[in-house]
């Protein structure tokens, strides 16, 4: 048995390619959906907190199914949070500096600013704190069900 000719090569990694990309078209509406179900969410439970009933209690949404996994690995494919939960998932807990470099070698464009950039990328991992935690030492890391255990 040979190995494949460089065309044949070629040929294969062009069909992966076009297959990846029509997945992640299909994730965009369902991230869109997601991503706004949260948001919801998010305002209801910001809305009851600040205007319990009159009895003080807070009601909580009926479940939907649609969860995040347990590793808390992001939906929103290519997105900030995306690139910056797989690099330190990969690699560790890193500074801003050294992500923003590091997600830019995966892939992730960003503006080409490195002040907006490091800003935007620090944005979105405050935002999403259960996805993203600090070191005592300020470095980020991805929080995923190995380093919850490792912490508790």
């Amino acid at each position: 048995m040979g190995y494949p000719s460089d065309m044949n090569k070629t040929q294969v990694l062009a069909d992966l390619k076009t297959e990846l990309a029509k997945v992640e078209k299909r994730l965009e509406g369902f991230n869109q959906i997601v991503a706004e179900r949260s948001r919801l969410l998010d305002l209801i439970k910001a809305w009851e907190t600040a205007f319990p009933d009159r009895n003080g209690n807070r009601s909580e949404p009926k479940p939907s199914g649609l969860t995040q996994p347990v590793t808390r690995t992001p939906v929103l494919s290519g997105s900030t949070e995306h690139f910056a939960f797989r690099t330190l998932e990969e690699s560790g807990p890193l500074g801003t500096g050294p992500l923003l470099v590091a997600v830019r070698q995966k892939g992730w464009r960003g503006s080409g600013d490195d002040k907006k950039d490091s800003d935007r990328i620090y944005q979105a991992m405050k935002r999403r704190r259960g996805m993203f935690g600090r070191t005592e030492d300020g470095r980020w890391f991805a929080v995923t069900a190995d380093t919850v255990k490792h912490r508790s």
